[in-house]
């Protein structure tokens, strides 16, 4: 039996992990029923924010599965913690924070765990939020034909240096086939903060050209330091630009991944 997850995890949660032939990595899975979408949590690691947004998915009928790729689970992350969180991922390998036209190591874990939910759950396809240092590994998952929905918020890797601003950590022939499957009907959802220099514009420019049915949603802002999109949408007015951004993102996957 998988273990009870600890807080910050309301009931309805369970510890287990994944192991994709070559890597093991804990994995916090939901037991509501319904279609699996796998939530990548942000810079901050898994806390009460990240399982804010994973409720949503469940009250929508959606089964969020979380994948534990930095630090541990804890209600509130720190400064001091985001720091120490933020200096791992630039210096993992398996995040690509500074590979630009490369693809990050961890895709290849994410779509074998992808492939696995689905297996376990089973439904017409699986859905994918990336959010921050995450939501380029989102739209790298789309190669995979299972991937029927991808939420790509606040993508931050690679790191926004001079060079880098309008890449992501994808390969060339990856980009290629996200591009073939935007071709042949498939909508990714993207979403930033106008001000946002963690997420340049200039990247979400190059995937609005890349992928012209893509659903590009710009919330207005005039602080340059807001960056946690759906984190922050939970809880809002639902006629604010932050409440419309989640609904349509609920009904965005529910679209998508429902019968």
């Amino acid at each position: 039996m998988p273990a009870r997850a600890d807080p910050p995890f309301p009931p309805g949660y369970d510890l287990g992990s994944f192991n994709d032939g070559t890597v093991t990595r804990d994995v916090i899975r939901s037991r509501a029923p319904g279609p699996v979408v796998i939530l990548l949590h942000e810079a901050g690691g898994i806390n009460s924010r990240v399982m804010a947004v994973a409720t949503t998915l469940i009250d929508a009928g959606l089964s969020p599965v979380l994948p534990v790729l930095v630090d541990k689970p804890r209600p509130t992350t720190s400064a001091v913690q985001l720091g120490r969180n933020f200096v791992g991922i630039c210096l993992a390998r398996e995040f690509g924070a500074f590979a630009t036209n490369q693809s990050a190591p961890i895709t290849a874990w994410l779509r074998a765990l992808a492939a696995a939910e689905h297996g376990r759950a089973g439904g017409r396809g699986v859905g994918v939020i990336g959010m921050c240092f995450s939501g380029g590994f989102a739209l790298a998952m789309v190669t995979l034909p299972i991937v029927q929905a991808a939420v790509v918020s606040q993508p931050g890797l690679p790191l926004p240096l001079p060079g880098r601003r309008a890449a992501l950590t994808l390969s060339p022939e990856e980009i290629d086939t996200v591009a073939d499957r935007a071709e042949e009907g498939f909508c990714v959802r993207m979403l930033r903060y106008q001000l946002d220099f963690k997420s340049p514009g200039v990247r979400m420019r190059w995937l609005a050209e890349l992928l012209p049915n893509a659903s590009v949603v710009e919330i207005p802002t005039w602080n340059p330091n807001r960056h946690s999109v759906l984190a922050d949408a939970v809880g809002s007015d639902a006629d604010s630009d932050l409440g419309r951004a989640l609904s349509g993102t609920i009904e965005y996957l529910v679209e998508r991944l429902l019968p």
